[in-house]
């Protein structure tokens, strides 16, 4: 998910993050990055993204991985690390074969002990989200996953807590 900022008007809406992963010695290749499409701040998420899984899977041996990430049909830039957690399930589900649930949107960052941070723009990326959803039709089966610190910053729209309170829309909170 992700918030643009018009200055009198701030709206969210998703983002689909694809990767890929095969053996080698390339490491973490940021698409973004290589096309000059990203900011400073993103390439320090995926740096921290990258350092992360390193420390996580090279205990005994030296992580040989080539994987690369990438966000679909975004062509205006990508700033900002709140995209960390979904970038690290999208090459945790790359790594093991086992596919995600699109229908469940997914912002936080990371630092390198894998522990979630917080993001701005909760509010604006939930309802965007929530309203992709019901243009496609609420089913029960979508949501958010957000960072647990963000929990005290929800103000959602009503028409969103009424989804919730009929379980029609779900937000989920994410910690380590």
């Amino acid at each position: 998910m992700t918030q643009i900022d018009l200055g009198d008007y701030r709206f969210g809406f998703p983002v689909r993050i694809t990767a890929r992963t095969f053996a080698g010695q390339e490491g973490l290749l940021n698409i973004e990055r290589e096309v000059d499409m990203s900011g400073p701040i993103h390439d320090k998420g995926v740096l921290i993204l990258h350092s992360y899984l390193t420390a996580l899977f090279s205990h005994v041996a030296p992580l040989a991985l080539n994987a690369s990430i990438v966000f679909e049909q975004e062509y205006s830039g990508v700033e900002g690390d709140s995209a960390s957690c979904a970038e690290l399930y999208a090459l945790l589900s790359s790594l093991s074969g086992l596919p995600l649930r699109q229908g469940i949107a997914v912002t936080g960052a990371l630092n390198q002990h894998g522990e979630v941070l917080p993001v701005g723009g909760i509010n604006e990326k939930i309802e965007g989200w929530f309203r992709t959803c019901q243009a496609a039709g609420l089913d029960g089966t979508q949501g958010v996953l957000i960072p647990a610190r963000n929990q005290r910053h929800l103000m959602l729209d009503r028409s969103v807590l009424d989804a919730v309170e009929r379980g029609l829309f779900h937000v989920y909170t994410m910690g380590h």
